[in-house]
């Protein structure tokens, strides 16, 4: 590992959300090697859970909602204030978490040319899916993303979707998103937990683990539990988050007649109690680089049923270690979680399989150490062997 190497995190908010908590854990990693790191959040989070900051975060006070985020599409202000914390810090490479973050490096690249470091973008979803205008894709293609000097994929596909959506040429390496796999392994379960969150003990309680966002689909979640119901009437959806579609998930309870049946834990800093009270995770999202969640869950030994999503066949192999469904349709989810639940035999061998497969491809030391290396190569132009 090289001494010299320093590394700043730009990111958007400081949100509890995957792709922050993951560079939150993976800069807490750099700096135990002793390795110089900062960390830039763009804009204020006044409404959602917070992260948990270090003394060597900094959070800028600007808004993201502000005009000029529109037109001229970035912030005078904040470029400024950005590459004066850069040109302080000097670092050697500048890790980009997020869209918004790679406009601002791009102008901050052309306009400040002093600033010699090199801007990584960390691809954590689908490009086509959320870039799907033309002129914004324009504007991306031809402007934003040339001025990347690598890019880090969470997942294969994601990876390969972003360089066919903006035919990007530059140094890429696909590094799986990690997880302190020991931090959820040794958790020791609460044998109260269900009955002080109002759940019965026999029940058969199917986890959401998100953010209440069109993306994630809290919707098709609802439907699914109130179809399920029919089958296994001890169902129990149990919701752990919240976010801007809250009000139409608390209309659509009062609509399907289900309240009894769900339980919406709101935003939790640990969501390790709520893992070990779930039987089953259900991933419902239309996008996803690598869901974070399902990590999260297996290192618990707590299986994931899952659509074709982003890079979830990276993660699970059906009936393996989780369980797919191929044809994303209600009717489906209905029909695996009903497997599981009158299959317990054969799925006790899965949960165990799925353990087995995060310890040995998501865990933080080995990701770590794969970031450093692309870092360094990154540095040294050394792209031979990437």
């Amino acid at each position: 590992m090289e001494k010299n190497l320093r590394v700043l995190f730009l990111d958007t908010r400081p949100i509890r959300r995957g792709a922050q908590v993951f560079v939150h854990e993976l800069k807490q990693r750099f700096s135990n090697e002793g390795i110089p790191v900062m960390r830039i959040f763009l804009y204020e989070e006044n409404k959602y859970e917070k992260l948990v900051l270090d003394e060597n975060d900094l959070v800028l006070p600007f808004r993201e909602d502000h005009y000029f985020e529109k037109m001229p599409t970035v912030h005078p202000s904040l470029v400024r204030r950005v590459a004066k914390e850069i040109k302080t810090f000097s670092p050697d490479i500048i890790l980009c978490n997020g869209s918004r973050t790679l406009k601002y490096a791009a102008v901050i690249k052309k306009c400040y040319p002093s600033i010699t470091s090199k801007w990584i973008y960390r691809v954590i979803d689908s490009a086509m899916y959320w870039n799907k205008r033309s002129i914004t894709k324009y504007y991306y293609r031809h402007f934003v993303i040339p001025a990347m000097d690598g890019a880090v994929g969470v997942s294969k596909k994601s990876l390969d979707e972003m360089i066919e959506h903006y035919r990007f040429k530059k140094p890429s390496v696909s590094i799986p998103r990690a997880i302190n796999v020991n931090h959820f392994a040794n958790y020791v379960p609460d044998d109260c937990a269900r009955v002080n969150s109002g759940i019965s003990k026999d029940s058969f309680v199917v986890l959401f683990l998100g953010n209440f966002t069109n993306q994630k689909r809290p919707d098709r979640f609802l439907d699914i539990i109130y179809e399920l119901q029919k089958q296994i009437p001890n169902v129990h959806g149990l919701m752990v988050g919240d976010g801007p579609l809250r009000g139409e998930v608390d209309a659509q309870l009062l609509r399907l007649g289900i309240g009894e049946k769900i339980t919406l834990a709101g935003y939790q800093r640990d969501v390790r109690p709520w893992i070990a009270m779930s039987n089953v995770l259900l991933l419902t999202s239309d996008t996803e680089g690598m869901p974070g969640v399902v990590l999260e869950a297996a290192a618990m030994k707590t299986l994931t049923v899952s659509n074709i999503v982003g890079g979830i066949e990276e993660i699970i192999q059906n009936g393996e270690n989780g369980f797919l469904n191929f044809s994303n349709s209600n009717v489906e989810y209905c029909s695996i979680l009903s497997s599981v639940f009158f299959d317990k035999i054969n799925i006790h061998k899965i949960e165990d399989k799925c353990f087995q497969s995060v310890l040995h491809s998501n865990h933080i030391e080995s990701i770590f150490q794969s970031y450093v290396l692309f870092f360094n190569r990154c540095i040294n132009n050394d792209f031979n062997s990437i």
